[in-house]
């Protein structure tokens, strides 16, 4: 069993290279935690990026109120300031960081953690001092302290990870190293390395402007303050997140006024927008829904069932059965299907009572929006509610009402088998790694299958396309007959990076029959349609 490692994982280059150097080096299984502390945009496409590089997972927490209140707050009461200038929001944040890794990695009962501080500030220390308090006996690793790190230069990276196949949008002229949170932006490298350099205000500035390009007029704030801790902007209370995005510009006053006809005029700093609108009475109205029939599960759990079966839901409406997912509850049991024509997903989960039987279709798209905003606390519920044609989402301050998809779902039952020929189980990781590096010899809507050859012992993988071609073998456990069968390598490995089983275990009949990947108790279920290929040409 590999051990695991937590990442300190910004989704800079710094940190996005040292995912494949922890493959590589040490062997680990890579989880990335990222603490949201208010980098706003930055976390965009963060899980997108983090399991392309070779992550098994990507933890988002949002820690910002938390930030704010007990980090941020108390420094400001105590003016704790760096020679009269820096306002100290790196260093704020750091033992709110440190302290969330800790959680993480005792949760996935990791050995060690990493950062990726290069060492010309303070932050390997902030970092490593705040770990060891809270856990002395994990490993740290410190990569740009690391012997068998030999990168050197942000260039160096690039250069690194094109070479493993990772090419992401880092330019070498324009890669500053920042530290963004809600509080503050630092900046640091290009023309900032030399201080006999003018910084390049043009290139360099993200959140802030120049003097010269800020406005003519001032802007005059009111602000409350109780014990010390603001509580109220221009007469409107707000909690201190609120605050200080509102004092950053990122709240700006929107005003919006409509006339007896429903022109609608929008102000927002200097835009104006005019849109026509239309009389509230003709808007749909909001169905009532009933509270008798529903089910209680963690935001946690729901969250995860939807990210282990959203992916193979069909992208477009040409069977609209195929653009939801099929929720049925039978007892303390709540179970989810998805399929795409190519491939099933099912996922089965536990529930802390019983039920009453439930089957519906709910849309994709609800599922993916939902998922979006729980926000995946195992100890926060979520209630479900069923109507005949409505479902309803209800946690924290937030209701989501949705028309489910009327019809019968596919007979499910009829497509699963517990028949089988041939059978392997073999190490998860080493897997879906393989597949990854055939992967790249394959372009967007390139039909090149990944060949798998199944003998006593091994299974070779085989890939040849315009790129060029790959050729590995794994070690495996098999029974029954030797089995040649090729597969869209898309399909398997969607459905490899979601499963957290160490070994994963296909349950294949022939080279045209459906492949099953399952555990034992049948908790998941994960079947992918294999497709035709020229044996003699192999």
């Amino acid at each position: 069993m590999k051990e695991k490692v937590i990442l300190a994982y910004s989704g800079g280059l710094d940190t996005t290279a040292i995912i494949p150097w922890l493959k590589e080096n040490f062997d680990y299984e890579v989880i990335c935690v990222c603490i949201d502390c208010g980098q706003a945009e930055e976390l965009d496409g963060l899980e997108e990026r983090a399991k392309f590089c070779g992550a098994s997972k990507l933890y988002v927490l949002d820690v910002i109120d938390e930030f704010c209140d007990e980090y941020v707050m108390p420094c400001v009461k105590a003016h704790a300031v760096y020679e009269n200038k820096y306002l100290l929001g790196t260093s704020m944040a750091r033992p709110l960081i440190a302290k969330k890794l800790v959680e993480i990695a005792r949760k996935e009962g990791a050995a060690a953690i990493c950062h990726g501080a290069t060492g010309k500030g303070n932050d390997q220390n902030r970092f490593e001092l705040g770990i060891k308090a809270l856990a002395p006996d994990l490993k740290i690793i410190a990569a740009w302290r690391n012997d068998k790190w030999t990168m050197d230069s942000r260039e160096s990276e690039i250069e690194y990870c094109k070479a493993h196949g990772i090419d992401l949008p880092f330019s070498a002229d324009s890669s500053y190293s920042r530290d963004r949170n809600l509080w503050h932006i630092s900046h640091e490298g290009l023309e900032l390395e030399d201080p006999a350099n003018e910084p390049n205000f043009e290139h360099l500035l993200v959140l802030g402007t120049t003097p010269e390009k800020a406005p003519d007029e001032p802007e005059y704030v009111t602000m409350t303050f109780e014990k010390g801790i603001p509580v109220s902007v221009n007469g409107e209370k707000m909690k201190v997140s609120d605050i200080i995005r509102k004092l950053s510009g990122e709240n700006s006053t929107i005003t919006i006024e409509s006339d007896e006809k429903y022109n609608t005029t929008i102000t927002c700093d200097k835009a104006i927008f005019q849109i026509q609108g239309k009389d509230g009475d003709e808007f749909s109205y909001i169905p009532h829904i009933e509270r008798d029939k529903f089910i209680t599960l963690s935001q946690f759990t729901l969250k995860e069932i939807i990210r282990q079966t959203i992916f193979s839901i069909s992208p477009n409406d040409s069977n609209k059965m195929m653009t939801g997912e099929l929720m049925e509850v039978t007892g303390n049991e709540l179970k989810l299907v998805s399929l795409d024509g190519h491939r099933m997903s099912i996922r089965k989960v536990a529930l802390k009572e019983q039920y009453s039987d439930i089957k519906v279709i709910v849309p994709g798209k609800t599922l993916g929006e939902i998922s979006k905003i729980l926000n995946g606390d195992n100890d926060s519920e979520v209630q479900i509610f069923f109507s005949t044609n409505h479902i309803m989402f209800e946690f924290d301050d937030t209701i989501v009402l949705s028309r489910l998809i009327e019809g019968e779902y596919f007979r499910i039952n009829q497509m699963l088998s517990s028949d089988y020929e041939t059978k392997v189980t073999l190490n998860r990781r080493d897997f879906m790694d393989a597949i990854d590096r055939a992967s790249i010899l394959v372009r967007e809507n390139d039909k090149k299958p990944l060949i798998l050859n199944f003998t006593d012992e091994e299974m070779e993988l085989k890939m040849h396309s315009a790129f060029g071609t790959m050729d590995a073998r794994l070690a495996i456990t098999k029974f029954g007959k030797d089995l040649m069968i090729g597969f869209n390598p898309k399909f398997l490995g969607d459905a490899l990076r979601i499963i957290d089983d160490e070994e994963v275990t296909l349950y294949m009949m022939n080279p045209k029959s459906p492949c099953f990947i399952r555990d034992e108790e049948e908790t998941y279920i994960y079947l992918i349609l294999p497709v035709n290929f020229n044996a003699a040409a192999i």
